[in-house]
């Protein structure tokens, strides 16, 4: 239907081009012979509409647009010149001049208004291939062992002092204090034992640690001397020098209500001397490497001065508070205790082998525990600000009692250190004063009655070697019981 449409105003147009062609022409060609005839009778003027045809890229008409209407009227009519051959007339005659359209009027042909659409070159899409990325073989690192040479301390050098922790109460458990600690002197050299030193290799491929039976619980079966509590000792003049053994007899002389006595590293010959008056004494000791820096030469020292002597040794502990002081990490403790068991036990030793820390990175890290054939921890109730003299025991029991839970009940528990300073200055409601200690004593051994061997006590004697530290509360020197 509309192309009908537009074919009936495509001849409409044409009709009225043509109509008007043969009009414009008239005039034209009859002002030729306009010498034969003087006057016009009738001439008619036509004004046609402009035309305007739209089309697309196709050159197909889209639409027609049409400006103005068809005009017809008559000019007045004038007398020509006879005696010229143009459409002038005489002077006094106005001057008509008929204006035909001519053909550049109108509307150009579709295909002059819209030049025909170039083919555009397709331009096909670059096939681009994907990259074929081959996995990159990474070889395992090969780890080799290094051996780390002890740093030789003279033994006039004065030593720092010994860590104790803060600890916190069950119900919440405080950040612990990193304190100055205690560093053994040197080893007097002697015959080492062949030992090979710590490394990663070796650490990897050690067995579980050996569960071994627990002592008894009972006062009934009481498996040593003294009241049932162990007690801590340093083999150190006030000058920081190291005690002789005469030295060392004399002191556990008057530790007889003791039946347990601990020290904390290799230095000062003190496996030695330890265990040769715990023979005399008829005592037991727990003894043991301070730190895990050098694990194998140390205990190439332990070992050798322990002489088959392993029925004296209640326990070894292979570091004091490391991961707490951030001397080490709790996997490198662990590893260092499977280490030093697997030694141990190839030598003969088959009693305990544990790592000791405090409460927070027992807590923190359960495989500590786990690694050691008990939970072997610090607890000491003077560094936490809220507990007073009389609180001690409760708050030892209930902080060991949180570590118990961190491990499910699955170890025992026993506190390698705790006490009470009778010198220094306040920490909230822990005042150090001798009335003090006494009172703090009285509930540490009430809390743990009848336990034998769960409890060691902090200290034997004053230490006048040790210095204060910031977290210390000038109290360093004063843990003497004796």
């Amino acid at each position: 239907m509309v192309a009908l449409d537009k074919m009936k105003i495509s001849f409409f147009i044409l009709a009225v081009l043509s109509f008007l062609s043969f009009t414009a022409a008239r005039p034209r060609d009859y002002v030729r012979h306009v010498a034969k005839r003087v006057l016009v009778t009738d001439v008619t003027v036509i004004e046609v509409p402009e035309v305007i045809i739209w089309v697309d890229n196709t050159g197909s008409t889209v639409t027609v647009e049409t400006k103005g209407h068809i005009i017809t009227h008559k000019p007045a009519q004038h007398m020509l010149d006879k005696n010229t051959a143009t459409t002038t007339l005489s002077h006094d005659t106005p001057t008509t001049t008929i204006v035909p359209p001519t053909v550049t009027d109108l509307p150009p042909p579709i295909s002059k208004l819209v030049p025909e659409p170039k083919p555009t070159t397709e331009v096909k899409p670059t096939e681009v291939k994907p990259t074929e990325v081959k996995p990159t073989e990474i070889k395992p690192t090969e780890i080799k062992p290094t051996k780390v040479k002890p740093t030789e301390v003279k033994p006039t050098e004065a030593k720092p002092t010994e860590a104790k922790p803060i600890e916190a109460k069950p119900t919440e458990i405080k950040p612990t204090e990193v304190k100055p600690t205690y560093e053994p002197k040197p080893t007097t050299s002697k015959t080492p034992v062949s030992v090979l030193p710590i490394t990663s290799e070796t650490t990897h491929e050690l067995p579980a640690p050996t569960t071994l039976p627990s002592p008894p619980n009972g006062p009934a079966e009481k498996w040593f001397s003294g009241n049932g509590f162990g007690i801590c000792y340093a083999p150190y003049n006030a000058d920081g020098k190291c005690k002789s053994q005469d030295q060392v007899y004399a002191d556990f002389a008057k530790l007889h209500d003791y039946g347990i006595v601990r020290s904390y590293g290799v230095d000062c010959d003190q496996i030695e001397t330890m265990i040769n008056a715990a023979k005399r004494y008829n005592k037991k000791v727990l003894l043991g490497l301070f730190t895990i820096q050098d694990v194998g030469p140390e205990l190439n020292t332990f070992i050798a001065a322990a002489k088959d002597n392993w029925s004296h040794i209640y326990a070894v502990a292979i570091g004091n508070e490391v991961v707490n002081t951030g001397k080490a990490s709790a996997h490198d403790l662990t590893n260092a205790v499977k280490f030093a068991r697997e030694i141990l036990r190839s030598k003969g030793y088959t009693g305990p082998v544990v790592a000791v820390d405090t409460v927070n990175a027992m807590i923190a890290h359960p495989e500590i525990c786990e690694a050691s054939d008990f939970c072997a921890v610090n607890i000491h109730p003077f560094f936490d600000p809220h507990t007073s003299a009389a609180e001690a025991g409760e708050f030892v029991r209930d902080q060991a009692k949180a570590v118990s839970n961190a491990v499910h009940g699955s170890k025992r528990v026993i506190v390698t250190e705790t006490g009470w300073p009778h010198g220094g200055n306040h920490n909230g409601e822990a005042i150090p004063t001798r009335e003090n200690q006494h009172t703090a004593m009285e509930s540490l051994m009430q809390a743990y009655k009848g336990t034998n061997g769960e409890l060691f006590l902090f200290s034997a004697f004053d230490d006048p070697w040790k210095q204060d530290g910031s977290n210390t509360f000038g109290a360093e020197k004063f843990w003497g019981i004796q």
